[in-house]
This record gives structure tokens, C-alpha cells and sequence, in this order.
């Protein structure tokens, strides 16, 4: 069985494609030395400190970051795996072939395979989304641990919360993205699902979005889900096959009047380009200022602020947050209530490593801090 390239959660990660070396010796890629010498530019010093990397990290891909809004819990995508080795060589054709590019903690995860693929093949490339949970933003964040709504064999990742404001052990909504690759699901591109009045970690419950949101025919991927206006909802989200694209992975938006059940058409942002604009977050500033972050052309992030008050679609000039410096690229911004940019950020070894064919990259989540926050250290 193919999983088809055109599906999003691939679509998004093959935009990261620019290829920088780093030094090398034959003795096998020195991860954390290598990693130590990443430094992304800070393009807004007078509001931001020095980025670093969050102390969750592993050998796996940590993807899809996601930190919420009090700073307490952190989410992302997760492959026990080098998943970009695996994709650049082309053995995402056959997503059976990927023991020779584990990695990392939960290699569980790849080992159950779909139904109609049992006892042809021992491994299953998918994902699922791993929380980290701490009482304080004074401790540290504990191990990854898998979230109870994953499922084996799928693929779940991109996940979004909106915390109650009177009780943040209550989340109101939670948007995630899945695919399920049994072609009997029905589910064969990346669709965006919603929990609403759960926890944090929630076991299960949740529904798919109604059309014209999601659809059997295109790709949704990277939503974002905000509450405007007391009881409305504003979605944000990626695609790069939906009827209005102008290039790869472009921006789309809709709203709900009516607790999520019904939503408006969606349509596209004023700057997507040829190129790819992608992983959007809306943001309220102290002065209630509203702020696009996104994944800009060229693997950096960029933020947009809004013109007019209750205008979800056209959005001002861009200005660069933060860049990419020696690093592949960077992506996921997602923000804490004092503004701190948690994202993600790929690594390259480089090559002549003698095991660069299948261990070469690696993504890990990193935070911007906001100067004078929780996180500025």
C-alpha cells in the first residue's frame, strides 16, 4: 500500500527542502554537539531574548509544536524516526520501509501496522501527538508521554487548544489534525477533528469537522482555533489542493457562529503567494492587537498584524520574527499569553557521516522568549 505524497501532513514537511552542511567525521553524526551550534537570528531584538531548545526534546521527530497559552503544556507531532531522511530518499513510497530510519523513544508507535497490511510488513510509518505537562511555569517540563486520543497505525498531529477562562483544567475546544490510511476508513487525506468541553489529555470523543471545512477531496492541515467576540470561532488553516490556492501550501480561514456545528466557506488569506505560506497562529497582544504568525517562502517565521478590527482575511505588510540562521529551517510558531514564540526547528548533519542515508536530520521544539516573560532566562 502508498500513502500518497499529496497527502498534507507530507506536503508540509517537503517545503523544508534547502540544504545546508555542517561539519562531519566519519565516527556517526554528534547530535548534541551539532546541535549546540544552531543559533536562529533574532530579527526583533528589542522585543525578543535568545532563543533555545526546550528541554523535552529526543532523538525522534518532534513536530507540530504546540504550547498553550499559560505556558504549562506542551504537544506535537512525533515519529520515533528520521522522517526526513526516509522522505528525501523516496521510501515514503512504501511506508512498510522504515526500520532502518528509527530513532528516538516510542518506536512502539510504527510497530502496528493496518489491518490490511497485517503480516506483510513488521514496521508502519504513522504518527501520534506526545503532551508534556508541568504545575508551574518555575518547573521544568517533564518526558514526553504519549496523549491518550492517539490511535495506532494513523496519523494525528497539529494540535490546538482553547483553555477555559474560568477553569484551565477545562479545555473549551481542541483541534487536532488525522488521517487514517486503511482505505477502508475513508479517511485518505488529512482532515481536521474537535474535541469540545474535554481535558487536556482527553481518552477519546471527539468529531470530524463538517464540510465545507473538511473535505473527501482535499487536504486541511495546521489548524488554528480561536475564540473572537464572547461565542464566535475563528478557524485558520493549511491546504495546498483546495479550490483558491495560488501556490504550494496557502493560508485559509472560516468562522462559526454556532459552537463549531456549522462554518462559513473558507477563503484565502490576502498574502498567500506562488510560493508557501503555511502553520498560522492568531495571537492578542495586552493592547488587543491581533497578530498572524505563520511559516513564511522561505522556512522562517513571519507575523502580520491586523488592519481593520473584525477583518479575518486581509492582513498588513510582513515583518520577521526570527530566521533561520545555520539551521534547515524553522516553522510552527505557536504563543504563550506573555508572547513567547514556541516552534520548531529542523537540523542538518550533513553528509559523510557513514550512516547520513537514514540519520542526518532532526527536529526539535525551541521557544523564542518574549523579554521580561516566564521563559526569559
Amino acid at each position: 500500500m502508498k500513502i500518497s505524497t499529496s497527502t498534507i501532513w507530507l506536503a508540509s514537511l517537503l517545503l523544508w527542502m534547502s540544504c545546508q552542511k555542517k561539519p562531519v567525521t566519519p565516527a556517526g553524526p554528534d547530535w548534541p554537539q551539532i546541535k549546540s551550534k544552531v543559533a536562529p537570528q533574532v530579527l526583533l531584538p528589542g522585543e525578543y531574548g535568545t532563543p533555545y531548545p526546550l528541554e523535552v526534546n529526543t532523538l525522534g521527530w518532534e513536530d507540530g509544536s504546540y504550547i498553550t497559552r499559560d505556558g504549562l503544556t506542551l504537544y506535537c507531532f512525533y515519529a520515533p524516526m528520521d522522517l526526513f531522511s526516509f522522505i528525501f530518499s523516496g521510501a515514503a513510497a512504501d511506508p512498510c520501509e522504515v526500520k532502518p530510519y528509527l530513532r528516538g523513544p516510542f518506536q512502539e508507535i510504527l510497530q502496528t501496522v493496518p489491518p490490511s497490511l497485517a503480516g506483510t510488513c513488521d514496521y508502519f510509518l504513522s504518527s501520534d501527538i506526545l503532551i508534556s505537562h508541568r504545575n508551574s511555569t518555575d518547573e521544568a517540563f517533564p518526558a514526553w508521554s504519549i496523549t491518550a486520543f492517539s490511535l495506532p497505525a494513523t496519523f494525528e498531529g497539529a494540535p490546538q487548544l482553547i483553555l477555559n477562562a474560568q477553569n484551565p483544567d477545562v479545555v473549551d475546544y481542541m483541534v487536532f489534525t488525522f488521517l487514517n490510511p486503511e482505505p477502508s476508513a475513508g479517511n485518505g487525506t488529512s482532515d481536521i477533528a474537535l474535541f469540545r468541553s474535554t481535558t487536556r489529555n482527553p481518552a477519546g470523543g471527539y468529531e470530524m469537522l463538517p464540510a465545507p471545512v473538511n473535505s473527501t477531496t482535499t487536504t486541511e492541515d495546521n489548524p488554528h482555533l480561536e475564540r473572537i467576540n464572547g461565542g464566535e470561532l475563528l478557524l485558520y488553516f493549511v491546504s495546498h489542493d483546495r479550490d483558491g490556492v495560488v501556490g504550494g501550501n496557502d493560508i485559509f480561514w472560516s468562522r462559526s457562529s454556532d459552537d463549531g456545528q456549522s462554518w462559513s466557506d473558507p477563503l484565502p488569506v490576502n498574502f498567500n503567494t506562488t510560493g508557501d505560506e503555511d502553520m498560522p497562529h492568531i495571537w492578542q497582544d495586552g493592547n488587543g492587537q491581533y497578530w498572524l504568525y505563520y511559516m513564511d517562502s522561505d522556512n522562517e517565521i513571519s507575523r502580520r498584524q491586523q488592519q481593520t478590527a473584525g477583518d479575518w482575511q486581509n492582513w498588513g505588510p510582513a515583518t520577521k520574527v526570527i530566521g533561520k540562521g545555520n539551521a534547515l529551517a524553522i516553522g510552527e510558531p505557536t504563543l504563550t499569553q506573555w508572547g513567547d514564540v514556541v516552534f520548531a526547528l529542523v537540523y542538518d548533519a550533513g553528509t559523510g557521516w557513514g550512516s547520513d542515508a537514514t540519520n542526518r536530520y532532526d527536529n526539535d521544539m525551541w521557544v523564542l522568549p518574549r523579554k521580561g516573560s516566564p521563559f526569559d532566562r
